[in-house]
């Protein structure tokens, strides 16, 4: 199935993995200095944040989830990083508009 090979990709290539991390740490480390964030943002952090973000979207991508996992996840990610309780629920839950999303396919490089 095709969720399974993202969810592989993310973890097994280096590359896109720190890719995507480093994002993942400048958008928080951002909040820290906004002051919306009192967590410490180190590896463990990150890796934990990670892992239960492609957890979610890889159990709502296999109907293992509800469509309320994200929501879920958001809102235990917002309380592992300091925002109070009513804020993180607030926020988490809120109604937010789909981003439409175009898949291209890869053209393959011709044969020689």
């Amino acid at each position: 199935m095709a969720s399974s090979g993202l969810f592989r990709a993310l973890w097994l290539f280096d590359d896109l993995r720190s890719n995507v991390t480093l994002h993942l740490r400048a958008d928080l480390q951002l909040g820290v200095r906004q002051g919306a964030i009192t967590a410490e943002i180190d590896d463990f952090l990150i890796d934990t944040f990670a892992a239960m973000t492609l957890n979610a979207l890889f159990g709502q991508l296999q109907g293992a989830f509800a469509s309320d996992a994200g929501s879920r996840v958001a809102e235990l990610q917002l309380r592992m990083l300091g925002v109070p309780p009513d804020k993180a629920r607030q926020v988490a839950w809120r109604e937010i508009a789909e981003a439409p999303l175009q898949l291209v396919p890869l053209l393959r490089p011709a044969a020689s």
